[in-house]
């Protein structure tokens, strides 16, 4: 809005803020009604074109994962394709694939292929190119013990390793990659001990002399001649520890060199593919997003969540959603990772993942399928969610898929996601009749369209749902004050149903909304022609 300065109320919190921009832009755009286009109601008017990142899911795309191809043995009682095919899915992402058949196989059957890496690659049988910590010792995932130690990001061996796995998803035919440990070497130095790989600790050396004065370095109990140093050895002789200012050096070295190995790979690949890769990323909860490596080498995020770590809230979600959007990407979810201890019985992870299922469509990302999802603790087997715990919602969202693609958000509110009062200039297109607390609302509509309907979207947070009624602001959704709204209401899995509301009072339609479990879609369609029917 060229000219309009935003200034929000001392004191607002963050996600009123966020509203609070929204509801200006939509009381501004309404504003505009005679030099609009008469046809498009006033919420489309004001929606804005977000331009996803390459190869990125759609708002009605169904995310779904097999980290790898099962069944695994004749014993295996999951089948990949079979449970795909059953949530009627449409990308594969964050899979490992064996090799360029099985990606060719997912390719025919029509789906996008994100194919995963991860750190830890297997390759290399000499043990070159691998991480190692101030010991010596090589350096794996703690939580996943099965996996090969760590790849050193600086070793052009390593560099290869990767290479290979990148070109054999290539010519399997992938759509893009999926990075599960974005941070590799990198985070490795900041929080396992790591960073001591042998070609590091070589390129470590040069760093240190480029970045660093003699007379520093004697300060430090370096000697002035590094020819022959090594920070391992430093490290070891001074109890795993050194001083601030070095280890400052140290951590600049490594987020430089993972700059330089994704800039590398990334360059490398699209050569080889001739065209762009897309690449995504696990952010580790969500709770990373503008940081670093993140924000700078990926084109979306795939992150998972976790109780523990982040609570997946209505309020949490959406400002992850919508912090994603304002860098330019777009953040997915993945089913909580937390085990028994966090979440004890299977109903309550199913009644969690639901609403983050929910939740997600709801604000235009997406939720993968919870099928194959890792989750803590020795022992713990992983989820395997079934059609009857799941089906209905993606159902509904394969469904109804027109009424997500395209649609951007005009407004949001509930659940935690507030409207400071007196913030906006005017009331807004729909509200909650009743004190409610726990439906979260949004409304979407396709940026200048006079022919596509503006969708509401519900989410119920609360565990004991009950019904409730929405109040419509008939002008805005385009509809003439003096008839009632006539809209359809879409609930996962049952059949879409008429919801005509009556006149609260002229210009204003009541709604009487079911208990919902805990989604549902509101279609308001566009204005009746004089003398139609809708």
């Amino acid at each position: 809005m060229e000219g309009l300065e935003l200034k929000f109320p001392s004191g607002m919190r963050r996600s009123a803020c966020i509203v609070f921009a929204l509801a200006v832009t939509y009381a501004a755009g309404s504003a505009c009604v005679a030099t609009a286009n008469e046809d498009v109601p006033p919420l489309a008017r004001v929606a804005v074109p977000f331009n996803r990142p390459p190869g990125a899911p759609q708002q009605g795309d169904i995310c779904f994962s097999s980290r790898w191809p099962r069944p695994e043995s004749p014993r295996d009682p999951h089948d990949t394709f079979a449970a795909a095919k059953a949530f009627r899915a449409t990308r594969f992402d964050w899979c490992y694939a064996p090799d360029t058949e099985y990606i060719r196989n997912v390719k025919a059957a029509g789906y996008t292929f994100f194919g995963a890496i991860s750190s830890e690659l297997e390759g290399g049988a000499d043990g070159r190119g691998r991480e190692k910590n101030a010991a010596g010792e090589i350096i794996g995932n703690p939580e996943l013990s099965h996996m090969v130690a760590r790849g050193d990001v600086n070793s052009d061996a390593y560099a290869q390793i990767v290479m290979r796995h990148l070109k054999r998803l290539i010519d399997g035919g992938a759509d893009g990659v999926q990075v599960d440990d974005p941070g590799m070497t990198y985070h490795n130095t900041l929080h396992l001990g790591g960073g001591y790989g042998d070609e590091s600790m070589k390129r470590f050396r040069e760093y240190l002399a480029l970045h660093s004065m003699p007379h520093q370095r004697v300060e430090w109990g370096i000697p002035e001649d590094i020819s022959d140093f090594n920070y391992a050895n430093y490290v070891r002789e001074r109890s795993d520890t050194a001083p601030a200012a070095v280890r400052e050096l140290f951590v600049a070295f490594h987020r430089e060199s993972l700059t330089n190995f994704y800039d590398r790979i990334r360059s490398e690949i699209d050569a080889y593919a001739g065209r762009h890769v897309p690449f995504s990323c696990n952010n580790w909860s969500t709770n990373e997003q503008d940081a670093f490596p993140f924000r700078e080498h990926f084109d979306f995020w795939v992150g998972e969540t976790s109780l523990k770590f982040g609570p997946p809230t209505a309020k949490r979600i959406y400002e992850k959603v919508r912090n994603a959007e304002k860098l330019g990407k777009v953040q997915v979810f993945s089913p909580p990772n937390d085990g028994p201890d966090i979440i004890p019985t299977r109903e309550a992870y199913v009644s969690i993942t639901r609403k983050l299922i929910a939740m997600s469509y709801a604000c235009g990302s997406a939720t993968l399928v919870p099928w194959d999802v890792w989750r803590r603790g020795e022992g713990t087997p992983r989820f395997f969610g079934t059609i009857d715990e799941f089906g209905g919602l993606f159902n509904g969202i394969a469904d109804n898929r027109a009424l997500l693609d395209d649609h951007e958000e005009v407004f949001a509110s509930g659940a935690g996601i507030e409207i400071a009062e007196g913030a906006q200039s005017n009331a807004p297109p729909v509200r909650l009749d009743g004190d409610s607390q726990s439906v979260f609302m949004s409304v979407r509509a396709v940026p200048q369209s006079g022919t596509a309907p503006i969708i509401v979207h519900f989410v119920e947070w609360a565990d004991t749902p009950s019904s409730f009624s929405v109040l419509l602001a008939n002008a805005e959704f385009g509809w003439p004050a003096n008839e009632p709204i006539r809209s359809t209401l879409c609930v996962p899995g049952a059949a879409p149903n008429p919801a005509t509301g009556t006149l609260a009072e002229p210009g204003t339609t009541v709604i009487s909304i079911p208990a919902l479990s805990p989604y549902g879609l509101l279609i308001v369609p566009p204005r009746p022609s004089p003398g139609s029917q809708t």
